[in-house]
């Protein structure tokens, strides 16, 4: 859909300019579409040249806990539910704008009793109205419209493009809510890991501050060195709590967005998805992120709905032709009603030309107009903004697989000072507290290195949700 629509409305903004550029002749200002931006992907083992995303990009990380979750998400979370919803009205409303354009036939049939007063006028005598009067009608309505200048055309498709436009909001919905389900998942597998190095820095320096403190019973440290040597050990402690709570509230927000509230019945394992592997980035990256944005997709279908506003908007200027007919039986007496003298009928064709109306239409024209027109401008900054993310999404996992390269080196060469003084402590070269020190700091080590790399998972989720989350193949289908 995305390259036809544009180009029908780059067409559309040409016109819009030329009868335009006068309302905005101070500003000088005139609707002018924005084309993709040039993207290019970093050179870096980080990526390698791919397909766009599956809309199940999920499994990219390989964890059948994380798919149960985003598929319960997708079919419970009130969010998606609600544009679902939503969907379905809009629908619906486009459905009541169309009906206009067929013929409306409506029947009716009612029975009218009357009891007259003998001292009223209509017995006055010598009228032959009886006392009692019995009026049987049974009518079919006919009522069209014909829209010969396309208000109700426009109208309606001006309707059904703002339920096209939700079909891509519910597409962003759905990607919000995975998207933020799965950074929320590696948070909670980051706090995880966390709590499980912490708990053994705590180890450590416990340990540590038990040998300070030997050492000041034997007079070879003093109280300052024991006082100091618990700092340390406190700071892990306060972080520990701060770890407990965070994966806690991850916990709490990965029910949440599975439809089951933060303290449903629903048991979360350690989590363990991953991605290590270059990330596939198509080659088609600048002219193709238009039709993969939900988002842009859903402001596109808005201007096409408010391009087919302001169509409506000109066709009211235009005369309307309506076309009213009706046919039936009326009588006084239930025994004649299926006579042939019963029968009625009319025809009444009619036509309205508006004359003056006060600038009504042409404040209405002006008004869809300036719609068209914001909703561009949105869209302009919608394609400046994606470019955007999708270039600084694809900067910092760059960066970060540089740095956890890095970091992997530093950790190897933690481990091995840690080895040599194991080595030398075993040979009394070294004492207890060196190598204490020494394993503290190959933990130290080994957690920045997983920081690294949940910091390079997060930004891997915000890169898929950059791309639009496989949503090209949703869009494809339309």
């Amino acid at each position: 859909m995305g390259h036809k629509k544009l180009n029908n409305l780059i067409y559309f903004v040409l016109l819009i300019e030329l009868m335009g550029c006068a309302r905005y002749s101070k500003e000088e200002v005139c609707a002018q579409i924005l084309e993709s931006q040039t993207l290019e992907t970093p050179q870096s083992v980080a990526f390698e040249e791919g397909d766009w995303l599956d809309p199940q990009w999920w499994h990219l990380f390989n964890d059948e806990q994380l798919t149960h979750l985003i598929e319960r998400a997708l079919v419970q979370n009130p969010d998606a539910l609600s544009a679902k919803a939503r969907v379905d009205r809009l629908f619906a409303e486009a459905g009541v704008e169309k009906s206009p354009l067929y013929p409306q036939l409506s029947f009716q049939a009612f029975d009218n009793y009357q009891h007259l007063s003998k001292d009223s006028l209509d017995r006055f005598p010598p009228s032959l109205v009886p006392a009692v009067i019995n009026q049987v009608d049974l009518t079919l309505n006919f009522q069209w419209e014909i829209d010969f200048f396309g208000r109700i055309r426009h109208t309606y498709q001006a309707a059904l493009n703002e339920a096209f436009a939700a079909i891509a909001d519910q597409a962003l919905t759905d990607l919000m809510i995975t998207t933020l389900l799965t950074a929320t998942y590696f948070d909670l597998k980051w706090g995880l890991i966390q709590q499980k190095m912490t708990r053994a820095l705590i180890d450590i320096r416990q340990n540590y501050a038990s040998l300070i403190e030997l050492r000041v019973k034997s007079g070879l440290s003093d109280e300052i060195d024991l006082a100091e040597s618990l700092i340390p050990l406190n700071d892990y402690k306060r972080q520990m709590a701060r770890v407990k709570e965070g994966i806690a509230l991850s916990t709490y927000q990965l029910r949440t967005l599975a439809g089951v509230g933060p303290e449903g019945d629903l048991p979360i394992s350690r989590p363990e998805a991953a991605f290590n592997e270059p990330f596939p980035i198509p080659s088609d990256l600048s002219s193709g992120l238009i039709s993969r944005r939900p988002d842009i997709q859903a402001k596109i279908w808005a201007m096409e709905s408010a391009y087919e506003s302001v169509q409506a908007a000109e066709a009211a200027f235009y005369p309307t032709v309506n076309l009213l007919a009706l046919g039936g039986l009326e009588t006084l007496s239930w025994n004649k009603l299926f006579s042939a003298d019963s029968f009625k009928g009319a025809l009444n064709p009619i036509l309205n030309l508006p004359i003056f109306t006060g600038g009504r239409l042409r404040s209405s024209l002006s008004a869809k107009a300036a719609t068209f027109e914001e909703a561009l401008f949105e869209y302009n900054q919608m394609i400046l903004q994606s470019a955007k993310e999708v270039a600084s999404s694809l900067t910092t996992v760059s960066s970060l697989v540089d740095r956890e390269t890095i970091q992997a080196q530093n950790v190897q060469d933690s481990l091995k000072e840690f080895e040599l003084r194991s080595l030398r402590e075993e040979s009394g070269i070294d004492s207890r507290l060196e190598l204490l020190l020494s394993a503290e700091n190959a933990i130290l080590e080994q957690l920045t290195y997983f920081e690294l790399n949940y910091m390079r998972q997060e930004a891997l989720v915000t890169l898929i949700k950059a791309l639009g989350g496989g949503y090209g193949s949703t869009c494809e289908q339309q």
